[in-house]
Parts: structure tokens; C-alpha cells; sequence
């Protein structure tokens, strides 16, 4: 965050977490007590919802998740997702 965004505060910070198991549902309480927006994905509807329920996070289809513009993108669910089909598709800065 400081070196590309200039800033170690993620408030307000909007941050995409693909997948929403141990990792990526931890990563979220994480980043939502750091005042983080958060913007969800992952093919398990019911860990969806529950992340909608604690961390007020928008949702996005799995396959959409690379488009979201935000600063942070976080691969949380499979490997090797980031890729020469879904580099190009990233919007983000990190």
C-alpha cells in the first residue's frame, strides 16, 4: 500500500477477495476492522452471504471478480488465477 498508493491506511480502501474459505473469509475480518470496503467472490453462496452478513461486502459473480475496479486485488480461492487470460482484466493497483 505505501509503495504504490502512497499510504498504509486501507479506510475506505476498496479491496476484491476472491473466495471466501479460511483465507480469504479471515483476510476479510482483517480488512474490514481496518475500515477496508470490500467486494466478495466465491462459488459457495452460503460463505457469500455470510460475508454480505458480517462484513457489509458487495458481491460480484466468480468470473466477474477480475473486472471490479478497486486498489486491491486478493486471489484467495485457487491457484494460478492470475494468469495471461486474466492479467488483462485486472483493474487495480495492487
Amino acid at each position: 500500500m505505501r509503495h504504490r498508493l502512497g499510504q498504509d491506511d486501507l479506510a475506505g480502501r476498496r479491496v476484491a477477495v476472491q473466495g471466501m474459505g479460511n483465507v480469504g473469509s479471515t483476510l476479510c475480518a482483517l480488512l474490514h476492522d481496518a475500515g477496508a470496503r470490500l467486494v466478495i467472490a466465491d462459488v459457495n453462496e452460503a460463505a457469500v452471504a455470510d460475508g454480505v452478513r458480517r462484513f457489509q461486502a458487495e458481491v460480484v459473480a466468480p468470473n466477474d471478480n477480475y473486472g471490479v475496479e478497486a486498489d486491491v486485488f486478493a486471489p484467495c480461492a485457487l491457484g494460478a488465477v492470475i494468469n495471461d487470460d486474466t492479467v488483462g482484466r485486472l483493474r487495480c493497483a495492487i
